[in-house]
């Protein structure tokens, strides 16, 4: 199959599987295809995501989130959050997360046509206006940074911040009982 630039479908796989830290990345087109979802469904859940944008209530934003496909539940949504609304069911929030406001969950990238789960992990803490990008995995009690751009894996503990996120300190587990 070719894509829109020319190039070759086989291509953007061994690209994407070529980073281990951007794990689970697979071609959009082959996705679409053996998606479980039906597209009229994908397209009717749509406006669900306006909704839990603007929405009074976090338990409501949630709620709302959980309709349109993410794999959510016992987390704090903040106002004006954006999740992917083309495939919201490669994205699993774990309990016990809170995210801020204005943060977007990005699960595919129309350009480069990839797809990749996105995993939240419980007692994580996503700041405000951060991205969190495609195949991106935010591990137990991990800290993301107000307007980071999480494009790599974050190891559990960890706090990232920057553009691109890089690590900044590790939480120590040694001492902990």
């Amino acid at each position: 199959m070719l894509l829109m630039d020319g190039a070759a479908s086989g291509t953007v796989a061994a690209e994407s599987s070529a980073s281990p830290a951007r794990g689970g990345l697979r071609d959009e087109y082959v996705y679409r295809a053996s998606r479980k979802v039906p597209q009229w469904l994908a397209h009717a859940r749509k406006p669900l995501g306006l909704l839990s944008q603007i929405w009074f209530g976090w338990r409501w934003r949630v709620r709302f989130l959980r309709w349109m496909g993410v794999h959510i539940k016992g987390s704090y949504v903040g106002r004006d959050c954006l999740f992917d609304q083309e495939f919201p069911e490669l994205i699993t929030v774990e309990p016990g997360v809170t995210m801020s406001s204005r943060i977007i969950v990005i699960a595919h990238d129309s350009q480069r046509h990839i797809v990749g789960e996105v995993r939240i992990c419980r007692g994580a803490f996503v700041g405000a206006g951060a991205i969190i990008l495609p195949g991106v995995c935010v591990g137990e009690g991990a800290v993301v940074a107000a307007g980071a751009v999480v494009t790599r894996t974050v190891l559990p503990g960890d706090t990232v911040a920057g553009v691109p996120a890089v690590p900044l300190r590790r939480r120590s587990t040694e001492g902990a009982s």
